[in-house]
């Protein structure tokens, strides 16, 4: 699995200087998963990816399922992510919520 993070992210993540994230899973919408982040440790299920000096951690199945996660930062709405191959139809209003805006 790859994990892409905007400029935006990188800097604030950086910012507030968290290293350790978890990636959570809150279900499947028609558009694709319902992922958001967090801080904390792993717990024994969850496998970690290292990248510019942060610690993702994630469960083995959404490893195997999604190649890339996208995590993106708006000031307006916090950090946001977004997997690949999430199948379903383009996101719009008249179905359940896909992406989760979390900050730290």
């Amino acid at each position: 699995m790859r994990i892409n993070i905007t400029d935006e992210a990188f800097r604030e993540l950086n910012r507030i200087d968290i290293k350790n994230i978890r990636i959570l899973y809150h279900g499947q919408g028609c558009g694709g998963p319902v992922l958001s982040m967090t801080s904390g440790l792993p717990d024994l299920e969850e496998e970690t990816i290292i990248l510019k000096d942060f610690s993702f951690f994630l469960k083995k199945e959404l490893i195997d399922k999604y190649k890339i996660l996208d995590i993106d930062y708006s000031n307006a709405d916090g950090f946001s992510v977004d997997a690949d191959n999430s199948g379903g139809c383009i996101r719009c209003n008249g179905c359940w919520l896909n992406t989760i805006y979390t900050n730290l």
